[in-house]
């Protein structure tokens, strides 16, 4: 429903959830974003994405590095949200970005319903 794509999307559980899954990709990844996103990608649904998910992600990605590189204090905000503390030894910019990628990778039906 939409109410239900809108407590996905902006709940403060749901972001910093988010958040914690692009810590864990950033660090247990590799040092390159494929790996990365493989890992964020296959720890939420159960499976290894295809290079079609793979090339969305990857977008998503280079559109959100875009963003947070050009206005810090977003990226700042955007991971304040929550209750647990951002790694402070990853940039902001980087997880503040892989963090909008996990979300969208958390509000997949595929992840919701494992159907």
């Amino acid at each position: 429903t939409p109410l239900q794509a809108l407590t996905l999307l902006n709940d403060p559980i749901f972001v910093e959830a988010a958040r914690k899954l692009a810590e864990r990709a950033m660090k247990e990844g590799g040092s390159a974003d494929a790996g990365r996103l493989r890992l964020a990608f296959a720890l939420a649904t159960g499976r290894a994405p295809d290079e079609g998910d793979l090339q969305i992600l990857s977008s998503t990605l280079a559109r959100m590095r875009g963003i947070y590189a050009n206005n810090e204090q977003a990226a700042r905000e955007f991971l304040s949200i929550g209750d647990a503390a951002s790694d402070a030894l990853l940039s902001l910019t980087e997880l503040a970005a892989f963090t909008a990628v996990a979300n969208v990778i958390l509000n997949l039906d595929e992840t919701i319903t494992k159907g």
